[in-house]
């Protein structure tokens, strides 16, 4: 499944949006990341040793089939429409 995703941390409100064309392996590797301390976004890292694991929810935003070019798009429109960082 394609579309925009977001990982909430449920203890301070804030979130990463990203948009992939597979979410669940996209999931899949954040956590990974995550786990392995080696995530690219220092922001989400940071929190995620702060907050703990359980302190994040994935969900999904909007399912979509479209380009890539037309997800980047949307993904824009969802971080400036939530106020988050990407």
């Amino acid at each position: 499944m394609q579309g925009i995703y977001i990982i909430k941390n449920t203890k301070n409100g804030k979130g990463y949006i990203g948009s992939s064309l597979s979410i669940s392996e996209r999931w899949a590797e954040h956590k990974r990341k995550l786990r392995l301390h080696t995530h690219f976004n220092v922001y989400l890292l940071c929190a995620w040793y702060k907050y703990g694991e359980s302190s994040f929810d994935f969900s999904i935003l909007q399912e979509t089939n479209c380009s890539i070019e037309e997800l980047r798009k949307l993904e824009g429109t969802w971080i400036a429409k939530l106020k988050s960082l990407a």
